[in-house]
């Protein structure tokens, strides 16, 4: 079901995936599930210059201080919100970047 929503999208259609990152309190059926995901959603990406992946868990492991204790949402509250928002839509316009066509 999932591959033939994405393949619904037009061709010129860029999408970017975003893989699930597993915060500090998953449980290893819960990663296990996280590496299944992210394998199943890799193979539909898989050769498609228009499909671009982006890992959470890389952005995660380069940005710590931006991630809540839970280890999986962003943190978008207090001073620095706007900022924590702005280095996420950086970090993934930077796959979107990839895509063929897209806006420099």
């Amino acid at each position: 079901a999932y591959r033939s929503l994405v393949n619904s999208a037009p061709d010129r259609t860029c999408i970017t995936f975003v893989l699930p990152a597993a915060g500090p309190g998953a449980s290893a059926s819960e990663r296990t599930q996280i590496a299944a995901a992210s394998k199943a959603i890799r193979q539909i990406a898989a050769g498609e210059r228009r499909y671009q992946v982006a890992d959470f868990a890389d952005f995660h492991a380069a940005h710590p201080d931006l991630i809540q204790p839970d280890g999986i949402h962003l943190r978008t509250d207090g001073a620095n919100a706007q900022a924590v928002k702005d280095t996420y839509r950086d970090w993934l316009w930077s796959f979107i970047a990839k895509c063929p066509g897209a806006p420099a």
